[in-house]
């Protein structure tokens, strides 16, 4: 018997106004991060008033027309929270799924308190010194493909491989990657935290290097001194932060 381990979520919108959900796809997952067969579901929604903003459709293809015969939010929650059943719900950037779910009318209790990471989180604590953390690029950076044209299930299946694949990196188990999630302190793999830990940009190596040679400073990373600009992309950007405003004040 397939033992299940997580769900994996996305939901798309149709204006700027939290709530406005027009999708949502979810996928469960078992305990070798992959999809179960027969468990997931795509399902459109029809969002209050069934009113989109500008450029909400353009995004993700969904139109009033779509979704103007489609079920309200409260009957199609209820069907995703029947297939989550309870399990830890893994989204890309899961704050947002967790703002839409908060702010639709009759979400139920079960959506409204599961457990819900997030693999972006995950990323960007994983992998700190990539550039960017957006699922596309995450997915490109570990090798896995898009299933179907980009809409929520397709989203939900990748942001749910992703997970494994980051929590395979960290050397853990998928059922104890939720517990090792909830013990890591709330700023870490934020985007603050991410900020600090993040590649300088070329911007502040340009300005760096010019400080170098105007000062004569000796910088060294990893013991050896600083002489080219690739030297610097290895140090975090607080780091290089740090560094200029070191010499900035050398300067003046």
């Amino acid at each position: 018997m397939t033992q299940e381990a997580y769900a994996a979520v996305d939901v798309e919108t149709a204006a700027q106004q939290a709530g406005s959900i027009c999708q949502i796809g979810a996928a469960v997952f078992d305990v070798n991060g992959q999809p179960v067969a027969g468990r997931r579901r795509e399902m459109l929604v029809r969002p209050p008033g069934n009113l989109y903003g500008p450029k909400f459709s353009e995004y993700h293809g969904i139109k009033a027309s779509d979704t103007k015969g489609a079920p309200p939010w409260e009957t199609v929650a209820a069907e995703i929270a029947e297939l989550a059943g309870g399990l830890p719900m893994v989204g890309h950037n899961a704050e947002y799924e967790s703002e839409q779910f908060a702010a639709a009318p009759g979400t139920p209790a079960q959506l409204l308190d599961a457990s819900l990471y997030c693999s972006m989180r995950l990323s960007r604590y994983t992998d700190p010194g990539a550039a960017k953390h957006s699922l596309e690029e995450c997915a490109r950076r570990y090798g896995l493909r898009r299933t179907g044209k980009k809409q929520a299930l397709s989203d939900a299946l990748l942001s749910g491989r992703l997970w494994a694949a980051l929590v395979s990196k960290q050397g853990w188990t998928i059922p104890d990657s939720f517990s090792k999630m909830d013990a890591l302190p709330a700023d870490v793999g934020s985007w603050e935290w991410w900020q600090e830990n993040a590649p300088p940009t070329d911007r502040q190596v340009d300005f760096l290097m010019d400080l170098i040679r105007e000062s004569g400073a000796k910088v060294k990373v990893g013991g050896k001194r600083v002489r080219k600009r690739r030297d610097l992309h290895r140090l975090p950007r607080a780091e290089v932060s740090r560094l200029i405003d070191r010499l900035k004040a050398r300067r003046w």
